[in-house]
């Protein structure tokens, strides 16, 4: 998510609970309904990824952002965009292959997912020793902790803008190795300077590691 606090997310915890799912324990619901601006865009993709799980031939199966998706009050029904809906499982796939190719070269390896938002890639690609952290601002982080996702010492979530220094410092007391940043739709919220000095970090912090991303045009964004 974009480094500012933009549209903060301030949930308190409805009284009502998520009928749980055959082996799944009861979920408490969280109100969505005040996500503003960019923090609002991180139940986008959890919506179109839900679509895409639950679609008869889809192109991945996740149980953990149906879970997610469950235990969030929204009115999902506002995400209709036909080239969102076919497009987003689409590059999400593509990036599960990447980051796979990459966990399996790699199993002492560290995944830093930047602007995390609710990503489930960890639960969809997770070999029992890949190690991953799932980077946001406090406030996005702080609400996915209510979610209540399973806890694991190879998951880390880190609460932090990217375009902070103090991550990276952070991030280099889990890498051992080898490291490989993903970034899923987050450059588009970002200026051409921000974008200068996101990279320049990188670079100097982790200096022939990997990294993969996604970005599209502002006008795309704008468009839908």
């Amino acid at each position: 998510m974009r480094g500012d606090n933009t549209g903060a997310i301030v949930r308190k915890l409805h009284s009502e609970t998520v009928a749980p799912r055959e082996g799944r324990d009861p979920m408490q619901r969280l109100e969505a309904d005040d996500l503003k601006g960019v923090s609002e865009t991180l139940l986008i993709p959890l919506h179109y990824h839900v679509e895409e799980s639950k679609r008869a031939g889809g192109a991945f199966k996740d149980e953990m952002t149906e879970r997610f998706h469950d235990a969030i009050l929204y009115e999902w029904d506002r995400f209709a965009s036909e080239p969102l809906r076919s497009g987003m499982p689409i590059r999400t796939a593509i990036l599960d292959e990447q980051v796979g190719n990459f966990i399996a070269g790699a199993p002492d390896g560290l995944v830093v997912n930047l602007g995390a938002g609710l990503d489930t890639r960890f639960y969809r690609l997770d070999d029992g020793t890949i190690r991953w952290i799932e980077l946001d601002l406090p406030n996005v982080i702080a609400f996915r902790r209510k979610l209540q996702e399973p806890q694991s010492e190879r998951h880390q979530l880190v609460a932090a803008s990217v375009l902070d220094e103090g991550w990276v410092r952070q991030v280099k007391l889990h890498a051992r190795s080898r490291v490989l940043f993903v970034a899923e739709g987050l450059f588009p919220y970002f200026t051409e300077d921000e974008h200068r000095r996101i990279f320049g970090d990188l670079a100097d912090g982790f200096p022939g590691q990997g990294m993969l991303f996604q970005t599209s045009a502002p006008s795309l964004i704008q468009a839908h």
